[in-house]
């Protein structure tokens, strides 16, 4: 990659990550690295040179640039604490269902709030930021635990938080064999199939069927057109089978034992942590713009996510073969299915809590109005009897300032955390 490229790629970068956020690339000759080791194994799959910078600020997402021949990969520190974040949420054994559901609820608020601020919607922003901290008694700590996670036990859980999304993103840039095309692979009949299967289980009309479908075969930009989901689902099927491979080897290599049960768990655990922060990026949009066409996004996201995760099933049903015992393959594809609808079960019955979590945090942001000022006498209160409350406040507000938002909301949040 010569110095124009780079360039190139970092200027793409510091438009999207704002102002407030430093990035180092990854050093791909550190020995050791069981990063490297993923990156290896999955580079000689892909088509396109690729950086992979390690981003510090602005928010937490992992995403792609490609700029001419090369791509920028951004791997966020605060990405990986919120997936490890989520993911305690989701199946903490310990915490009472009501305390999952409010603690799910303010985190998910938490990180609208900093899309919203990454949209210059600094009211919104304000008033969803607030709502989060207000009357909280208990706390998860999502600032602190890197070093944790990267001494974490090399198991499955360690695999799927620290390198799913990694790999999702360079599955956008699969090569494939010569004369064959992603369309070979995911056909649009196939893909429209599944959206039907998808629809028939939700409560629309037949008209209403009709028309999401006739939606997307006319708009490649639609949520549910054949080429978004086949670009997502075959990055998804990607990551899970270098997920897979890169496992063994990572946990061969540190003397532990291989469950195929908890990797198929953290992968449908990964694409509903995927799921819901897109939901959140959705769901902030409806309420700047509440038109229908805005508005429907969310449920089309949710369509758009039981095909996805329809389209790795049936992957996954075929790659864990190896793990699955029988001397004849109909047999072996069918308990294949059997394990994979007793992961999803599971995994179903555990997140259950924190599904209501997030179902009222979206309902405040849907019909959020600027701060009241029983709110903001609440919120003054509060932050200064709390430190946790100060901390999270300023550096809510530094991204606020790293995107250039202003508005009186966040002027009340910071004449309150003033000394």
């Amino acid at each position: 990659m010569d110095s124009l490229d780079r360039a190139a790629l970092e200027h793409a970068l510091r438009a999207h990550v704002g102002r407030g956020a430093t990035w180092e690339e990854y050093d791909r000759t550190l020995p050791g690295s069981n990063l490297n080791l993923v990156l290896d194994h999955a580079s000689r799959h892909v088509a396109a040179e690729f950086v992979l910078y390690w981003v510090v600020g602005g928010l937490p997402e992992i995403f792609c640039l490609k700029v001419g021949g090369v791509a920028a990969i951004a791997f966020h520190e605060r990405y990986l604490l919120l997936t490890s974040l989520l993911r305690r949420l989701m199946l903490d054994p310990i915490s009472g269902g009501s305390i999952r559901e409010e603690l799910a609820e303010r985190v998910l608020l938490k990180f609208m709030a900093e899309y919203a601020l990454q949209q210059s919607q600094g009211e919104l922003a304000a008033t969803t930021f607030m709502k989060a901290l207000v009357g909280q008694h208990v706390f998860l700590a999502d600032t602190a635990g890197l070093l944790a996670l990267e001494h974490h036990t090399r198991n499955e859980v360690y695999m799927a938080m620290w390198f799913y999304g990694v790999l999702h993103e360079l599955g956008h840039l699969l090569r494939y064999p010569p004369g064959t095309s992603a369309t070979d692979v995911l056909s649009d009949d196939s893909l429209y199939g599944a959206v039907t299967r998808v629809l028939a289980e939700l409560p629309y009309s037949r008209s209403e069927k009709e028309a999401i479908l006739h939606a997307a075969r006319s708009d490649p930009d639609h949520l549910l057109s054949a080429s978004r989901l086949r670009s997502e689902g075959l990055a998804d099927a990607f990551a899970a089978t270098m997920l897979l491979e890169t496992s063994i080897q990572v946990l061969s290599r540190a003397g532990n034992q291989f469950s195929i049960d908890r990797f198929l768990m953290e992968q449908f655990m990964m694409l509903k942590i995927i799921a819901t922060l897109e939901k959140c990026r959705l769901t902030v949009q409806a309420a700047v713009s509440p038109t229908p066409e805005v508005q429907q996004r969310v449920p089309l996201h949710e369509i758009a996510m039981a095909v996805r995760a329809l389209i790795v099933r049936e992957h996954l049903r075929h790659t864990v073969l190896p793990f699955i015992r029988g001397w004849f393959r109909k047999t072996r594809l069918r308990r294949a299915a059997k394990l994979l609808d007793a992961v999803t079960s599971m995994l179903e019955a555990d997140i259950a809590f924190f599904d209501k979590g997030m179902e009222r945090a979206m309902r405040f942001v849907l019909s959020w109005r600027a701060p009241q000022p029983t709110l903001l006498q609440a919120f003054a209160a509060e932050v200064k009897d709390s430190f946790i409350h100060q901390m999270d406040s300023r550096s809510f507000l530094g991204l606020a300032d790293s995107f250039g938002t202003r508005s009186p909301g966040l002027d009340a949040i910071r004449k309150a955390v003033s000394p």
